[in-house]
């Protein structure tokens, strides 16, 4: 099964939702769009993304405030 996500803000809370729902529904594709991290460790949050799928990608999106 395949996940994608498009978030603005990526937070511990959003990371929580987001592994929750690979577990529950057995999702091993993830693409993540995201404009900015603001998890506490944003490298534990890529080490967990990664650990639960096989394959994943992430595109930074540009954030709203930069010319």
């Amino acid at each position: 099964a395949r996940l994608a996500i498009n978030v603005d803000d990526l937070s511990d809370e959003i990371v929580n939702f987001i592994l929750q729902t690979i577990s529950a529904h057995g999702i091993n594709h993830l693409r993540l769009d995201v404009s900015e991290v603001n998890a506490a460790d944003p490298v534990a949050v890529l080490q967990g993304l990664a650990s639960v799928v096989r394959s994943l990608h992430i595109n930074q999106k540009r954030a709203h405030d930069v010319d």
